[in-house]
């Protein structure tokens, strides 16, 4: 087969096949875990500090809309449309378009959270979580699409 001949074919797959392809969004997700440096601001007189890197799993997200600003009260945080065990559900009628929301993950033991603005095609945002049976601690998964 010649080269125009594979041009044609693959113009050919596009146009039969491109449209179907077009309004994919892939998945938006938070970090599973992210790796921390903590630093004391100032030691206490007479004691050294130690300081040690560790790794904070997911804990949690927040759907924000509106413009993003530091410090949470002053967001628009987002209630789940739908809350059962194990599961939030987050649905937006339409794309959300020009519109901005936000998602911000949360991390266990740490006071740092993720925030990434979420892609206008985005029509729904899911967290989900299961209990360890040997933790008290939740283990989140988090996506929009």
């Amino acid at each position: 087969m010649s080269n125009s001949s594979i041009a044609k074919v693959l113009g050919l797959f596009v146009l039969a096949f491109g449209q179907m392809f077009a309004g994919v969004v892939h998945a938006q997700t938070c970090p599973q875990s992210i790796s921390v440096a903590e630093k004391l601001q100032g030691p206490e007189s007479g004691w050294m500090a130690v300081e040690q890197k560790s790794t904070k799993s997911l804990g949690g997200v927040q759907i924000i809309y509106g413009k993003l600003r530091h410090g949470s009260e002053t967001n628009a945080i987002l209630r789940p449309d739908v809350e059962k065990d194990g599961e939030a559900i987050w649905n937006f009628s339409r794309p959300i378009g020009d519109e901005e929301l936000w998602m911000r993950c949360f991390y266990w033991g740490s006071n740092i959270s993720l925030s990434k603005r979420i892609e206008p095609q985005v029509q729904r945002c899911t967290e989900r979580w299961t209990t360890s049976s040997n933790s008290r601690e939740k283990k989140f998964q988090v996506s929009c699409q």
